[in-house]
């Protein structure tokens, strides 16, 4: 039963429960442990902060026009003040 449901998945010659110590993807053997271990890095490299990519400015609009709904309900158009 578990092996029609996981048919890539090369299991221990135990029951479906037991733990997986290799892969098979495209024909090729992986050990799992290595692929736990690929995983792991890059969840440590995605934690790590990123640089960005422009510089962050203060927002100089009042603060009714710096959500959607105050511009709805506050609407500056017709004020006749140029910004």
């Amino acid at each position: 039963m578990c092996r029609q449901s996981l048919p890539s998945l090369v299991l221990v010659p135990s029951l479906c429960g037991a733990a997986m110590r290799f892969v098979e993807i495209d024909g090729k053997r992986y050990a799992w442990r290595d692929i736990l271990q690929k995983r792991r890095e890059q969840l440590q490299q995605s934690r790590q902060p990123q640089p960005t990519l422009f510089e962050l400015r203060e927002d100089a609009r009042p603060p009714s026009a710096r959500t959607a709904a105050g511009r709805y309900l506050e609407p500056t158009l017709f004020d006749g003040d140029p910004r």
